[in-house]
């Protein structure tokens, strides 16, 4: 966390209305009388309070230059954490999918080739599928789909062209948002679509 500015402490300066007058003149660039002993007391005071400022606005850029350069670590960081685990995560994903597929095609291999086919064995050498089968493979098909559709469609909209997420929190809850319900409309979709083909009469 940074360091939160202190206000610019006034300590007490007050300047004469006379040298003003004289400090004003003298920004305009017209000649000014010689000044009193008076005059240079404030100009003591506004000398004063001109480190003051100066002091202040140096440490002002210190600060915003702090924090630039934290930023640009950090989005380094994150730049290299992002485009590692991007890889990964598709592994995980697709090794995921791959197994549901696998398992699905060992326990259902011939009933669901029998149905594709529209095969044209004898309704005797296989079983067609009951209900609640075709109700089971319709729901993983629309999840692995939904999936997909919903990962990816993150990864496009998350990553910017330079490799790195956004980190805009409001971005992010919206697309979070988007993708749910993508993810949400493809599984219902798909599903429905695998039912009706399944359970078609042949």
């Amino acid at each position: 966390m940074y360091k939160q500015l202190k206000p610019i402490p006034e300590e007490g300066i007050i300047l004469d209305s006379n040298i003003k007058r004289k400090i004003k003149l003298s920004e305009q660039g017209k000649e000014v009388v010689r000044n009193t002993p008076v005059d240079y007391i404030e100009l003591g005071k506004v000398s004063k309070l001109q480190k003051v400022y100066e002091k202040y606005i140096t440490q002002l850029k210190l600060e915003q230059r702090s924090r630039e350069n934290e930023f640009q670590i950090l989005v380094q960081k994150n730049k290299l954490i992002e485009r590692n685990s991007e890889s990964l995560n598709t592994i995980i994903l697709g090794l995921g999918v791959l197994l549901i597929v696998c398992f699905l095609l060992i326990k259902y291999y011939n009933k669901i080739l029998a149905k594709i086919k529209n095969s044209h064995l004898p309704n005797e050498t296989y079983r067609k599928l009951d209900t609640k089968e075709t109700i089971i493979i319709s729901v993983i098909l629309g999840i692995i789909s939904g999936l997909l559709v919903g990962y990816y469609t993150g990864e496009i909209q998350y990553y910017t062209s330079k490799g790195y997420r956004t980190m805009d929190s409001y971005y992010s809850i919206k697309v979070f948002r988007f993708n749910y319900l993508l993810f949400s409309c493809s599984c219902i979709v798909i599903s429905g679509i695998s039912y009706l083909y399944l359970s078609k009469k042949k």
